[in-house]
């Protein structure tokens, strides 16, 4: 997920969080620290950056 730096959005390998191996398609958010808006912007950031992504 190197690639998903340029829609500048902090997140962590869901890996992290399993002590099973698991967690190989998921990624972790925290949503705690920002506002909302800026949430709802890394969201979006995100969606286009995996629409993007599949239309490869």
């Amino acid at each position: 997920l190197e690639c998903i730096q340029e829609a500048k959005v902090a997140y962590v390998a869901g890996t992290s969080f399993y002590s099973d191996g698991g967690g190989l398609n998921t990624m972790r958010l925290n949503f705690s620290y920002e506002t909302l808006e800026k949430n709802e912007e890394g969201v979006k950031r995100l969606a286009e950056f995996f629409k993007k992504q599949l239309a490869k």
